[in-house]
């Protein structure tokens, strides 16, 4: 098949972290990869949409023909009910898992207080996300009239995914958030057997040679170090994991270490988070492990596992921040785009450093005789065009 011209347009997460939103124009089907929400100095970011009214061929948004959501992080979905209620008409694309916690999180106070939705909305988003969301399994393949899409496990989180098009005879990779090393709860990104002439990739750490700190592995041995310091010296511990998906990992790392005789309770969210996990046979509590309640005895040895900030009647407990990067650290970066050595790479969700001297994995792999990859670093609502 000739090949044809692939357009490509960041509506939101370009050169930054938050709305992650991108356009791809395959022929006649116009395409959005992820659709999220951000923050700004405390005032929350969407996607600009309107922006694909200035694209050629297109004259309104409901000739979006599919949507596909790499994993359940609000920074990359959490737009989607905007689009359900927006595109009645619009298939959307997930793994099940995936579709299964952005139920959960829809559903959860601070979400809808977030997103100003009220009981009746929220209602008719769980009902389309229920009815309209098309669960995908890894490596399944969907033929399209004009293209075909393949799906590969990312890592990162549990149920994430990487989207590969084959369209005029070219290969696209879109990677969402990905990661090469595997944590606590999922292994590494699979490695698509194609050559890759297109490859859109979630780079947080790709302007940061010093960015990302060590690997996932040694972020997660420092606070377990933490966390085996405080329990030797006798101390009581309330364990802050941020995010609700951190804090299931952070339950498996304390399951695998903890002495059994040290009841570990679990806020809400986590626990009910943990509950939608363990539909998919996904094994986490043990008989030590409780739901966090006003009723919990909190004076004998015991960890607080929360995605809230210490409350202050706990100012007695020893205090751990369990947070790390779950994205790839720049030479885990720069050794993934060289393994895969695309054609084109096209680098999103990756603010700039603010230390200009430092490098780019375009300024390292430039250097490489082996490498063959042009980059691209697309500013927002800018329209690009490849082949």
């Amino acid at each position: 098949m000739k090949s044809q011209q692939i357009k490509f347009m960041a509506l939101g997460g370009g050169q930054r972290v938050g709305a992650s939103c991108y356009y791809m124009g395959l022929g006649n089907n116009h395409i959005l990869l992820d659709c999220g929400i951000g923050y700004a100095s405390g005032i929350k970011q969407n996607p600009v949409l309107n922006a694909l009214l200035g694209v050629p061929g297109i004259y309104s948004l409901s000739q979006l023909s599919e949507i596909y959501i790499s994993h359940a992080h609000l920074d990359h979905s959490g737009y989607l009910p905007e689009m359900l209620h927006q595109l009645p008409n619009t298939k959307i694309y997930m793994t099940e898992l995936t579709r299964r916690l952005l139920r959960y999180q829809y559903s959860e106070e601070n979400y809808q207080r977030l997103m100003h939705l009220n009981p009746y909305v929220v209602q008719y988003i769980l009902e389309a996300l229920e009815n309209r969301c098309c669960s995908i399994n890894y490596a399944q393949k969907i033929p399209f009239k004009e293209y075909e899409v393949e799906f590969l496990s990312a890592g990162h989180i549990p149920g994430a995914m990487m989207t590969l098009f084959r369209y005029g005879g070219k290969n696209i990779l879109y990677t969402g958030d990905y990661a090469v090393e595997e944590s606590l709860l999922t292994g590494g990104c699979d490695w698509p057997r194609d050559n890759i002439d297109l490859m859109v990739i979630c780079g947080l750490h790709a302007k940061h040679p010093l960015g990302g700190g060590g690997n996932i592995q040694n972020a997660i041995q420092a606070i377990k170090g933490e966390i085996q310091k405080s329990l030797w010296r006798g101390e009581n511990i309330y364990c802050q994991a941020p995010q609700l998906s951190k804090g299931i990992e952070i339950l498996a790392m304390l399951n695998e270490f903890v002495s059994k005789d040290i009841k570990i309770y679990i806020d809400e969210g986590i626990y009910n988070l943990i509950g939608e996990m363990e539909t998919f046979n996904l094994q986490m509590l043990q008989r030590n492990n409780y739901r966090l309640s006003e009723n919990s005895n909190l004076y004998d040895r015991c960890i607080v596992l929360s995605a809230r900030k210490k409350p202050r009647f706990l100012d007695h407990f020893s205090y751990i921040k369990a947070d790390y990067s779950l994205h790839d650290t720049f030479e885990n970066t720069l050794n993934f785009i060289k393994k895969i050595n695309p054609q084109q790479a096209v680098i999103v969700h990756s603010p700039n450093n603010s230390d200009c001297e430092l490098e780019t994995v375009e300024q390292r792999l430039m250097y490489d005789a082996e490498c063959r990859t042009q980059f691209l670093f697309p500013e927002e609502q800018e329209l690009y065009s490849f082949f």
